[in-house]
């Protein structure tokens, strides 16, 4: 049965600004210093939390010891190439729509506070949003549903007046969980996972208007 939205939680990493690919960036330029390539594949069996992590994968590959504070410098060369994304396409339209609906508006993420404060202080928009939920505020990160719920509680709404906006598959097995509704907007490297059959995929914010987009997603089955 339809539900109304009456608000929309974000995750951030790769919907709000992407800063997925600088740190994928990141890291192929720490295996570079060692003189290796790092994959994709690599890289997203890491993202996904199924495959080594990358530190150690670095150490069994390399022919010589990692330098020190590389993990210093790996994060340095993330925060640089982050600072230079814009939004992601269609999220300002999306966000002045959500205020013009009377929408209420969180970010759940398993990143950290001050990361998340840190990018949208660049774009004006930490009063935007009621609540930012990140992994710490919870007992079990994504792709448990905990950051989704709390977010939702804070809003002081039902989970199924929410909907959430995702670009990972493991955002949208936390959706699942929650059983919350989900929009599914895939950046260039998560489009490349296996996500699970689950929301209403919209390709990117700048593709669907937010109203269409909560229309289609009212009349999806997949919410019980």
């Amino acid at each position: 049965m339809p539900h109304t939205i009456r608000a929309l939680i974000f995750d951030f990493d790769g919907v709000v600004v992407d800063t997925e690919l600088p740190s994928f960036l990141s890291w192929k330029t720490v295996y570079s210093l060692h003189r290796l390539q790092l994959s994709e594949e690599d890289w997203i069996s890491y993202f996904l939390g199924e495959g080594e992590n990358l530190m150690e994968l670095l150490r069994k590959r390399s022919l010589r010891a990692p330098q020190r504070g590389l993990s210093r410098t790996r994060e340095e060369i993330k925060l640089a190439l982050s600072l230079q994304q814009p939004l992601c396409p269609g999220v300002s339209n999306w966000l002045f729509a959500a205020k013009e609906q009377g929408l209420k508006l969180a970010i759940a993420t398993n990143g950290s506070s001050n990361w998340v404060r840190t990018h949208l202080d660049r774009f004006g928009l930490n009063s935007t949003f009621e609540a930012i939920v990140t992994a710490r505020d919870v007992k079990k990160p994504k792709p448990a549903p905990d950051v989704f719920l709390l977010a939702a509680d804070q809003l002081g709404v039902h989970p199924n007046e929410a909907l959430i906006v995702e670009d990972s598959p493991i955002g949208v097995m936390a959706a699942k969980a929650a059983q919350m509704s989900c929009v599914v907007v895939k950046n260039s490297l998560t489009q490349k996972m296996a996500f699970p059959s689950y929301g209403v995929n919209i390709g990117s914010l700048d593709s669907a208007s937010l109203v269409d987009t909560i229309l289609t997603v009212t009349l999806n089955t997949n919410i019980d």
